[in-house]
C-alpha cells in the first residue's frame, strides 16, 4: 500500500504555499492558479488559463474548459491540465 497527500483549496484570497514550496521532497504536483472565470452563456462558467509553466516547451499554451459551478470548472480545468500529454509532474521536472 502507498500513501499519498492532496489537497483541493478554492478561495477568494490569495493561498501562501511558501511553507510546501521551501522543500519540494516527496511532492509530485504542485498546482496553484489563479482563475478569473466568465459566464458561459448557460448559467455555467468558463476559464481559460495559460498552462506553459506546468508544461514546459510541449506546446500547450491554453486550457479553456467549462463546468456547471466554480468548483466544477476548476477541477475540469486541473483535470484537462493534467490529462494533456504535455504536462509534466514535478518528479519529472528535477
Amino acid at each position: 500500500m502507498f500513501k499519498y497527500y492532496g489537497a483541493f483549496i478554492v478561495s477568494e484570497r490569495p493561498i501562501d504555499l511558501s511553507s510546501i514550496e521551501k522543500d519540494l521532497t516527496g511532492v509530485q504536483h504542485l498546482l496553484c492558479e489563479e482563475f478569473e472565470l466568465d459566464g458561459n452563456g448557460k448559467g455555467g462558467w468558463k476559464v481559460e488559463v495559460d498552462a506553459q509553466k506546468y508544461c514546459g516547451n510541449q506546446g500547450i499554451r491554453m486550457v479553456e474548459v467549462e463546468g456547471s459551478t466554480v468548483s466544477n470548472v476548476i477541477i475540469n480545468w486541473f483535470k484537462a491540465l493534467v490529462r494533456s500529454m504535455a504536462y509534466r509532474p514535478l518528479r519529472e521536472k528535477n
